[in-house]
């Protein structure tokens, strides 16, 4: 593997590693409904992606202005990689080590807003009584915890990093194709 890549995709790795270790703290300390927040949802995944591309580019800089495709892919994948098992590690230290208590008071405030969003769909669509009868808190209360027994946590964490590796991987593919640049070919 080509030094150059190496380094640059460690670099932004890092960096995204560091965000998300940031966010993931300070929403933790100031407030788990943050983790709820779409502006934090969407917008740290959309810098995490952002920091993927710019390594993509520096890459490109640093191998004198030409890269190909599939190095400029390799890239991506590590720092994504790197980015994203950052918010594995601090999410994993977060809510199972440091504070559990915090992972049952945030699977509370999942309910409560799913519920929230239940109740304006059933009234929205005037299917109030249905689905009181079809989705209560007990029930989601019960499914949260199916979900999350017996170290599923670590395994929904693991599966939770492949999912948003390729999903990352689908759009440093399109990413690459774009920033790639083929040394042009000399005859002699």
């Amino acid at each position: 593997m080509n030094k150059i890549l190496l380094n640059t995709g460690l670099k932004y790795g890092v960096i995204g590693f560091l965000l998300y270790a940031i966010v993931y703290i300070v929403s933790w300390k100031v407030d788990l409904s943050l983790f709820l927040n779409p502006l934090v949802v969407y917008f740290v995944p959309l810098l995490i992606f952002a920091l993927g591309v710019l390594s993509q580019i520096e890459a490109r800089k640093k191998m004198e202005g030409f890269i190909e495709l599939g190095p400029a892919l390799l890239v991506f994948v590590i720092a994504i990689a790197v980015a994203l098992l950052g918010a594995i590690i601090v999410n994993y230290l977060i809510f199972n080590v440091i504070d559990p208590a915090a992972k049952v008071e945030l699977q509370e405030l999942v309910i409560e807003e799913a519920l929230a969003v239940i109740d304006k769909m059933s009234s929205l669509f005037g299917i109030q009584e249905q689905m009181g009868e079809a989705m209560s808190e007990d029930i989601l209360r019960e499914a949260m915890e199916q979900q999350d027994s017996t170290g599923k946590g670590l395994v929904s964490l693991i599966l939770s990093f492949i999912t948003n590796l390729i999903m990352f991987t689908i759009g440093g593919l399109i990413s690459a194709a774009i920033i790639k640049r083929n040394p042009p070919i000399q005859f002699d």
